[in-house]
């Protein structure tokens, strides 16, 4: 990712480096060919991540309205008794809830559908122009 380093960790400063890393991180193997940032339909990209570790499910709530986005398939298997808040550690504090979101995508070659998905990606949360 364009940018720096924080204790060992890529930290960007623009939307534009997350989506540079999250396509370098790959997609279980496979090459990227789609990054999609997250964008809710308020026009807000700043989101509090919340992360269900155990059903390996994510959802990202929008900082401006509130709504809800799960990420993938997430809502099928979403526990909230299981879930926690993801803090950025890009400021070295390990305090920053808001988070621009990004995740990667590998398709089928014929686009019938996803092949497999990226990690999810975070950086700490910018006030967005709304306008990416």
């Amino acid at each position: 990712m364009a940018g720096s380093e924080v204790d060992g960790r890529a930290v960007g400063a623009t939307i534009e480096d997350l989506i540079q890393y999250a396509s370098e991180q790959g997609a279980v193997g496979y090459e990227v060919d789609e990054v999609r940032v997250c964008v809710c339909a308020c026009g807000s990209q700043v989101f509090a991540v919340h992360r269900d570790l155990i059903e390996r499910a994510a959802k990202a709530v929008c900082r401006d309205c509130r709504t809800d986005h799960f990420v993938a398939d997430s809502a099928q298997f979403w526990d909230d008794e299981g879930a926690a808040i993801m803090v950025c550690e890009c400021d070295g504090d390990g305090d920053e809830e808001n988070a621009n979101v990004a995740v990667a995508f590998a398709l089928y070659a014929d686009g019938a559908g996803i092949r497999a998905l990226g990690s999810l990606n975070v950086m700490n949360g910018q006030n967005s122009d709304r306008s990416l």
